[in-house]
């Protein structure tokens, strides 16, 4: 009924060769006849016209979703609600991103949006800290959304979210996600005009009319889920079936088969890749080395700071990293750092793995130096906030005894971990709850001040020149004459009996 050439759409991106496609397409799809398609019968639900709760029991770790119905794909409402959506959570500079994560007024949340052919949700959700109901963090998400509706934002985070989502189209246009929205358009029936126009659209949106939008649809019409820590007594037990058994038929062979083990499809032909032709190497006059590879896709850069040294190095370093979003400045509070890097479209992060730290920005190439400067003033200024570190140690201890709710992280974490390592891994090697909060705030800030004193490089990725690079990061990236060396790895040895 469905599987006819009329209802079907062949969707091909990435080394695509043509004419070779097209013989293929006509061969294994050349004699589809059109026929008739039974035409498609929405399903109209009820309206909510109030609050409907649900409650849900288990083992795991406590949380809340929250979800608002609205109008489906390609609606005047997707693109509103897309709107919201990032006002509200951007991951960086939106009205929970600060006002609730980075407060640490929540252990965990966010929003996001599904538009499929009938309806679209937008969902929230969080997770609460020690001692917070789940009652308290559905008015804390609703409070949010009342911000939007009473338009306690600023001016220019609108402009700034467009910015954001541009930002991620070209990101997108790297990958083989052209392919997937051919689909989409195709499947929800979407004109393609229509689809390359969204943009236009969402960058019409006024301030005014996000406030009265969310006015008229965001009220007591959804659903609230508590999901709760506890034993599901509605969990129906089945008597186990006899297992059949299964004959396996490993001579005859299908005429498919037959046919299929006849191919004789080309060989691909591998482009290995050559390390010294493709990065080129430069040591600067500070003496540390620049690796560069040009951009010439797309106005995007990334700037990486790369240490060889890492959490096995130094337990606390990852301690210190991740505390560093909670922290402002001699000149920024941390909600204003987060709101400056996402007016310039840059991403800042500083990331501690087992054997290799990075900090690095990444964004629009128009705003890199503004960027590197930023970058170079947190790094060098950055203070100490001690409420931000006892929130901080205290979500910590949440989340470990979250996980210890957790079989799928128990299993491929610990139990994974101690089969290979025995009872001395990374896993397990941590600092303790006990000594997590006798840990003076101060030596994760001066390990934060202090990581471009030790031995690094450079890797950059954008559409400069290697010889302006080169000139910016030694106008801006200053370090000392001489660097450390790295602390003493520690390894643990897996074990031999696996």
């Amino acid at each position: 009924t469905y599987y006819v050439p009329n209802n079907v759409a062949i969707c091909l991106a990435g080394d695509v060769n043509p004419s070779e496609s097209i013989k293929l397409i006509d061969q294994y799809f050349g004699d589809w006849k059109r026929k008739e398609v039974p035409p498609y019968k929405s399903i109209e639900a009820g309206p909510i016209t109030g609050e409907i709760v649900r409650e849900v029991n288990g083992p795991d770790k406590e949380s809340i979703r929250i979800g608002y119905r609205f109008n489906g794909i390609n609606s005047d409402h997707e693109m509103m609600v897309t709107m919201i959506d990032m006002l509200l959570s951007n991951r960086h500079a939106g009205v929970i991103d600060l006002s609730l994560v980075q407060q640490q007024k929540v252990l965990s949340g966010g929003c996001s949006p599904v538009f499929l052919k009938d309806y679209g949700v937008h969902f929230f959700y969080a997770e609460p800290r020690e001692g917070q109901s789940l009652e308290e963090l559905k008015d804390l998400l609703l409070g949010s959304v009342d911000k939007i509706k009473k338009g306690d934002f600023g001016d220019w985070l609108l402009p700034a979210v467009i910015n954001d989502l541009e930002l991620d189209l070209i990101k997108r246009g790297e990958t083989n996600w052209v392919a997937f929205t051919y689909v989409d358009a195709f499947v929800h029936s979407i004109p393609w005009i229509d689809q390359v126009k969204k943009m236009d659209g969402i960058r019409s949106i006024t301030k005014e009319e996000i406030i009265k939008f969310a006015n008229e649809h965001y009220n007591d019409n959804y659903l609230v889920v508590y999901k709760r820590t506890g034993k599901d007594s509605t969990i129906a037990k089945v008597t186990k079936p006899a297992i059949t058994p299964l004959k396996l038929n490993r001579e005859d062979r299908s005429e498919f088969l037959q046919e299929f083990a006849k191919m004789q499809p080309p060989r691909l032909s591998p482009a290995y890749l050559n390390f010294d032709e493709s990065v080129k190497r430069k040591t600067l006059r500070s003496g540390i080395d620049l690796n560069y590879i040009e951009n010439t896709t797309n106005e995007l850069f990334g700037l990486y700071y790369v240490l060889d040294m890492g959490r096995d190095h130094n337990k606390k370093l990852g301690l210190a990293v991740n505390y560093l979003p909670y922290l402002g400045t001699s000149k920024y509070t941390p909600a204003q750092l987060q709101e400056e890097f996402y007016k310039l479209g840059i991403t800042m992060d500083v990331h501690a793995g087992s054997r290799r730290s990075y900090v690095y920005i990444s964004g629009l190439e128009r705003t890199m130096v503004e960027g590197m400067k930023l970058l170079e003033h947190v790094m060098a200024e950055v203070k100490v906030g001690q409420n931000a570190f006892d929130d901080y140690i205290d979500g910590i201890i949440k989340k470990r005894a979250d996980n210890k709710l957790n079989k799928r992280r128990i299993l491929s974490g610990g139990l994974r971990n101690f089969a290979m390592y025995g009872p001395s891994s990374a896993f397990s090697d941590n600092i303790s709850n006990k000594q997590l909060r006798d840990i003076d705030p101060n030596e994760l800030v001066e390990m934060i001040r202090g990581i471009y004193d030790y031995k690094h490089y450079v890797f950059y990725y954008g559409q400069n020149k290697m010889s302006e690079v080169g000139m910016l990061v030694e106008k801006h990236h200053l370090i000392k004459p001489e660097l450390l060396d790295y602390p003493k790895m520690k390894i643990y040895k897996e074990l031999l009996n696996i």
